[in-house]
């Protein structure tokens, strides 16, 4: 009987440890809500002029390629506005691509782009892998 008595209080005990250990796991498809929020980050950032803050965002690949000095010298470009048009992540949600429209204004004409960004995870954070958006065909 007292066997009983503990498996009544134990079972419940057990299921509910068992339950919350797999509460880390996805439940839903690789979501790109944490993207999406990195690349507006960073086009918010060119916008604003930030070259700090776009190069934070870069891999440890690109920031090994080229040093945070040399990236804010270079970067001279006046970006108005972005919207981004697709975004698509790999099955392992380690890579994926972004599609960005942008406009920049030089010397007051304005011309307007798009360009395709290859993003990585790194330690559960994405960065970017290229450094430089080049424009590219839809």
């Amino acid at each position: 009987m007292n066997i009983y008595r503990a498996g009544i209080f134990l079972l419940p005990a057990i299921v509910l440890l068992m339950i919350s250990s797999c509460a880390h796991l996805r439940t839903e498809p690789c979501s790109e809500k944490a993207l999406l929020k990195r690349i507006n980050k960073e086009w918010e950032s060119k916008i604003n002029h930030d070259w700090e803050a776009v190069y934070n965002l870069f891999t440890d690949g690109v920031k090994k390629k080229i040093s945070k000095n040399s990236f804010i010298r270079g970067a001279n470009v006046n970006v108005q506005s972005f919207s981004v048009e697709d975004i698509t992540i790999d099955e392992s949600c380690a890579k994926a691509t972004a599609r960005i429209k942008y406009r920049l204004k030089q010397r007051g004409f304005d011309f307007d782009f798009t360009t395709k960004e290859k993003w990585l995870k790194e330690n559960g954070e994405w960065f970017l892998e290229h450094h430089i958006g080049f424009p590219v065909s839809k």
